[in-house]
């Protein structure tokens, strides 16, 4: 598959040649972005927003509407005429459904098209309208209505979810995007591998801590043998979790917690 083919929205923003195609359709990729985060409303109306725009730009591209949901459509349309004004410019039909592939993905529901937006928009989108919309993702998470005290955890991986998919449709480079660490926002290759490397030598240690060693405050040691009394001797648990140390309990528990809350919000 050729270059042309890999780079189907022209989000390499370090290649922008003047006035020509790809200038078009990155502007376009980003007024809609724009035009769906505008004022950060909620998750749905972002998808509302995206569905209006899709059908001006290629009509009956979407699934029919029932009488409710077109509704809906006409009133985000008109709460939102001003900022949903776009200028596609010398955009070819061919490329405009193109970006319309890119930013509906597999998707005809509000919700999900409305998360669909805050992560193209956090990964490919980043002038001061963006930034104040979705500064981070922490923020996108609260959009998302996720209710896991880490909100980053669903959210990275949906970010890593979607971007693999753009790579494993065509829709964004293989060398560039293949894994997360080319994106602005996730850590370099290099520093991973200094980060490993500063951890070699480390794991007698961590292995005390999760122990609750003789370096940890006693203060701590009777926080943390407290929690665990009260998650494991005070409820029948299995045989597993009984035998687990105070933080190795807290860790597992936090991460079943993180998975239920992915299972929750990709059944929606």
């Amino acid at each position: 598959m050729s270059n042309e083919h890999h780079d189907i929205a022209a989000l390499d923003l370090s290649r922008v040649d003047g006035a020509g195609p790809r200038t078009w359709r990155l502007s376009l990729f980003s007024q809609i972005l724009l035009a769906c985060v505008a004022g950060r409303p909620s998750v749905e109306v972002m998808g509302l927003r995206l569905w209006v725009l899709a059908e001006r730009l290629s009509p009956g591209r979407l699934p029919r509407t029932k009488a409710k949901m077109r509704r809906q459509l006409q009133s985000v349309a008109l709460e939102a005429w001003e900022v949903m004004q776009l200028v596609p410019g010398d955009t070819t039909m061919e490329d405009t459904h193109r970006l319309l592939d890119l930013l509906l993905g597999a998707e005809c529901e509000p919700v999900k098209l409305g998360r669909r937006v805050t992560l193209l928009g956090y990964a490919f989108e980043r002038g001061e309208m963006m930034r104040a919309a979705l500064p981070s993702f922490e923020v996108i998470g609260e959009l998302w209505g996720l209710r896991a005290e880490n909100k980053r955890s669903a959210v990275c991986a949906a970010m890593d979810k979607l971007v693999c998919g753009m790579v494993e449709r065509g829709q964004l480079r293989q060398g560039e995007a293949a894994h997360l660490s080319d994106l602005w926002f996730a850590k370099k290759r290099a520093a991973c591998e200094a980060y490993a490397a500063a951890q070699i030598g480390n794991h007698n240690r961590a292995a005390k801590t999760d122990d609750a060693s003789d370096e940890m405050p006693l203060s701590r040691k009777l926080e943390l043998q407290a929690e665990h009394a009260e998650r494991v001797r005070g409820v029948p648990v299995k045989a597993e979790f009984a035998r687990m140390s105070p933080l190795q309990l807290k860790r597992h528990l936090a991460s079943l917690a993180a998975a239920a809350e992915a299972r929750r919000m990709a059944s929606l």
